[in-house]
């Protein structure tokens, strides 16, 4: 009986186990690799569909770029491709048929965090710029980063073990005196979304008002005309958008004149029949000439766009720029080592700082170095107790020449 009564307990247990041990597994049949690519001879890199973008190996990430020399002998270097760019394609592979809207919080989740694993040591300018993280972790062996490297606009946390680095050349989230700060980051986010579909939606449904703007300049302006003057295929390319957009195939400017003119007073409410009744020559006190909206359209669209335009509740500013009147979101936040440039940025700049636990920054290089015995104390009460004794220490050390 009681023989029984444990294998019934034993059967009991493992059913429990087998149970519990299920979503373990479907979990961890749900994460896959989605994009993945090389950076460099020894840098592989992976986003998986859980939005987190790995980097790993050893030295630097290395771009593909091209050089050219131009004719003053500057040379210009262009990225023919990188992590950012391999991520933009995928992104707008993905994003067809997306509202403007829809296509922000895509950006949003396809990379929600990203770690560069230890044995990296150099980050490209702008590598990272094209995603939108929520958090971001460096390595300690990381000893350059390139000039806006990462966007953390919409970011909560930054997390960086180098001892190398001697200041973050990065954006951050602020904002200007007198502006109410969002709460939150989700808050800022949201609002992020909301006017980036205006402005993406101004920016296409305006196309049409190029067209009118265009064949204006030709027609009220003839001696400063630009279509003229462009090569065709660059007109043949304009030419193709306001197509699409427009829903039309003509083959100049002028035909499609009267299908720009019907999908302006369709999205406005307006009844022009002409050109000239939208546009006039506008000239300013030094002579130069110019094209002007006719005022009630022009209110008509400021209106509907009342949201496409920068919101100075959030900017951003490079962490390492001082004497900048800003102040930083409550919930974006720095972990770093304690006692160098990193925390002295976070704390002139109001960035929430951690100091990284057990890693503090070379003596030499830490202000809050003891004099003493060279350690960080500034953290913790203990520390805080032997620092206060070391001072007394080197005092009297130093007093007696002994330092």
């Amino acid at each position: 009986m009681k023989q029984t009564f444990i294998r019934k307990s034993i059967s009991i247990l493992l059913a429990l186990l087998m149970l519990l041990a299920v979503p373990v597994a479907a979990v961890a049949a749900e994460t896959e690799v989605v994009l993945s690519g090389k950076a460099g001879d020894s840098v592989t890199w992976t986003l998986t569909n859980d939005g987190v973008l790995t980097v790993s190996g050893t030295g630097p990430i290395v771009d593909i770029t091209e050089e050219e020399t131009d004719e003053d002998g500057m040379v210009c270097v262009t990225t023919l491709d990188s992590i950012g760019i391999t991520f933009d394609r995928y992104f707008n592979d993905h994003r067809e048929g997306m509202t403007a809207a829809d296509a922000v919080r895509l950006r949003f989740d396809l990379c929600k965090e990203i770690v560069v694993e230890e044995g990296i040591t150099e980050i490209p300018a702008y590598e990272f710029d094209a995603m939108l993280p929520r958090r971001v972790t460096l390595p300690s062996t990381l000893e350059s980063m390139g000039y806006d490297a990462f966007n953390l606009l919409y970011a909560e946390s930054i997390t960086v073990s180098s001892v190398k680095l001697p200041e973050l050349d990065i954006y951050v989230p602020a904002y200007a005196d007198g502006a109410v700060p969002y709460k939150s980051c989700d808050e800022a986010r949201e609002s992020y979304i909301e006017q980036h579909a205006a402005e993406e939606a101004l920016e296409y449904e305006m196309l049409f008002y190029d067209v009118l703007y265009t064949y204006a300049y030709m027609l009220l302006i003839p001696d400063e005309a630009m279509w003229p003057q462009m090569e065709d295929e660059s007109r043949q390319e304009m030419l193709d958008l306001y197509n699409k957009r427009l829903g039309t195939q003509e083959t100049t400017l002028e035909a499609l004149v009267p299908a720009a003119l019907q999908a302006l007073n369709e999205l406005f409410g307006t009844a022009y029949t002409d050109v000239k009744e939208i546009f006039t020559v506008d000239v300013d006190e030094l002579g130069n000439r110019g094209l002007a909206a006719e005022p009630g359209l022009q209110e008509k669209i400021d209106a509907k766009y009342a949201n496409a335009g920068d919101d100075d509740r959030l900017i951003s500013k490079p962490l390492a720029m001082e004497n900048v009147p800003l102040v930083a979101y409550d919930w974006f936040t720095v972990t770093a080592p304690a006692g160098g440039k990193i925390e002295k940025d976070c704390k002139e700049s109001g960035v929430n700082f951690i100091a990284l636990e057990g890693v503090s920054v070379p003596a030499e290089e830490n202000e809050n170095a003891c004099k003493y015995c060279g350690a960080d104390h500034s953290t913790g009460f203990w520390q805080k107790i032997v620092g206060f004794f070391h001072n007394i220490f080197y005092f009297f050390a130093h007093l007696f020449g002994r330092m």
